[in-house]
């Protein structure tokens, strides 16, 4: 609540995990709009690029996103508790005094690129928890408007870290995968 409000006029309206009155069935909606209207209600061939932003949450770099919740406080707020105690949520290693427990055998199977704290201290958000959906919608905002206005794609959905882009045009759809690695790549 205390939150929300700075970040959603932001926020693209193609976005919608973490948003009051939206979610997986609202994004689901949205996308078969999407798709009936790419394709004149089947009309014509229309095409979907699905993407997937690898080890999302393990590789958050943590300075981007303090960055980021900043740009939202004035100068003065930041000095506040509130984004004292976002900081210290964001930057806080939720690897640093971890027990594992369960099967320890099966830790091994987790690929070493999908766990927390595998790329170091400055990196990672925990899966699961609020915040950190929250914040991954922060982190991705400006992925939202590279892809419809620098790129020119308004056929877009994003749910968290999964993004579906839709279009008549196949190359199109591959440039804008191009385009798309190299900004999350190079931005974020």
């Amino acid at each position: 609540e205390l939150l929300a409000p700075r970040f959603e006029s932001g926020w693209s309206s193609r976005t919608f995990a973490c948003r009051k009155g939206l979610g997986t069935h609202a994004a689901v909606r949205w996308l078969e709009r999407l798709v009936h209207d790419a394709s004149r209600r089947g009309g014509r061939r229309a095409w979907g690029l699905q993407l997937d932003i690898a080890s999302f949450f393990p590789s958050v770099h943590k300075p981007t996103l303090v960055r980021l919740l900043g740009s939202r406080f004035s100068r003065a707020e930041r000095g506040e508790p509130l984004f004292g105690l976002i900081r210290t949520i964001v930057e806080h290693d939720s690897t640093r005094g971890a027990r594992r427990c369960g099967r320890l055998d099966w830790f091994d199977r987790v690929p070493l690129h999908k766990r927390l704290g595998s790329q170091g201290p400055d990196r990672g958000l925990p899966i699961g928890n609020l915040t950190s959906q929250f914040f991954a919608g922060i982190y991705l905002a400006s992925l939202d408007h590279f892809v419809q206005r620098t790129i020119g794609i308004g056929s877009y959905v994003r749910y968290m870290d999964d993004l579906v882009l839709v279009d008549t045009d196949p190359a199109r759809l591959g440039e804008a995968h191009a385009r798309i690695e190299d900004f999350l790549s190079t931005r974020l």
